[in-house]
């Protein structure tokens, strides 16, 4: 059903679909669209008291998500800010000396999880270096584990992705990255993922680093950074 209201002198369509749908304006002034089902939940309302506040609520509550003074613009943070909060965000740091025309193998298993995990990552390295990124690799024993820690100091929720340095590989997988980087001895380099990856279910990655350079060891720096969140389809 649609029906036309009159509000501050002009004509708004209220569409009513199984009557859960309302626009009113109540007693204290403040304009309210209601989007619920039948169970009352999901419901929105602009709260206009003059705090500038969008009221968001549910079956369970209501959280309020501010709205600037100055630009009207909506005070937010972005997802992988909100999954450090929720304490679904982990972070592995630290370095090595890659020794002369020497490999050093970086693995990351990922579990079969209606989790997925949500990756990025910065690499540097002190001199010519070539990095490769192998997905399906397979392994008879995944190695040491890296030091990884919850983004949210104050959350004991532990990543489902393992990672561990100096793997047993016994087949690499389909090579999906392949970079070099710096020239000689005198110039590194460094790479970065932007883009978010999201890791294949039940597989492993493996992320191999040549030195490239015959008699000098290559300091290598890494960070890898992910959170793991349920697909919502």
């Amino acid at each position: 059903m649609v029906e036309v209201k009159k509000f501050r002198s002009k004509n708004v369509a209220i569409v009513d679909v199984e009557a859960v749908n309302v626009l009113d304006v109540d007693d204290d002034k403040e304009i309210r669209v209601k989007m619920s089902g039948s169970d009352g939940a999901n419901q929105v309302g602009v709260d206009n008291d003059g705090e500038q506040t969008v009221k968001i609520s549910g079956s369970d509550g209501v959280s309020q998500v501010i709205v600037d003074a100055v630009s009207s613009a909506l005070v937010d943070i972005d997802f992988e800010h909100h999954e450090v909060h929720e304490g679904d965000a982990f972070v592995c740091r630290g370095f090595t000396d890659i020794a002369s025309v020497a490999t050093f193998d970086i693995l990351f298993v990922v579990p079969d999880s209606a989790k997925l995990s949500h990756f990025v990552f910065n690499l540097i390295n002190e001199i010519e270096i070539e990095y490769l990124i192998y997905r399906d690799t397979e392994v008879s024993d995944n190695g040491t584990p890296l030091l990884c820690i919850n983004r949210n100091h104050n959350s004991l929720t532990t990543a489902g992705t393992g990672s561990f340095h100096t793997p047993t590989v016994t087949a690499v997988g389909d090579l999906i990255f392949n970079h070099r980087f710096g020239s000689g001895r005198s110039i590194g380099g460094n790479v970065r993922s932007l883009e978010e990856n999201v890791l294949k279910r039940n597989s492993n990655y493996l992320f191999r680093i040549i030195n490239r350079i015959n008699g000098t060891a290559n300091l290598f720096n890494y960070i890898f950074s992910w959170y793991e969140h349920v697909s919502v389809s």
